[in-house]
């Protein structure tokens, strides 16, 4: 169980870095 919630929160870490990088390059405006 806490194995699943480990890899969950690595998941959702690596997903917030990738859209925020995307949101970065498609709207540099947008702070």
């Amino acid at each position: 169980m806490k194995g699943i919630f480990k890899i969950t929160m690595m998941t959702m870490l690596m997903a917030m870095v990738a859209i925020g990088s995307v949101e970065s390059q498609q709207l540099p405006q947008f702070s």
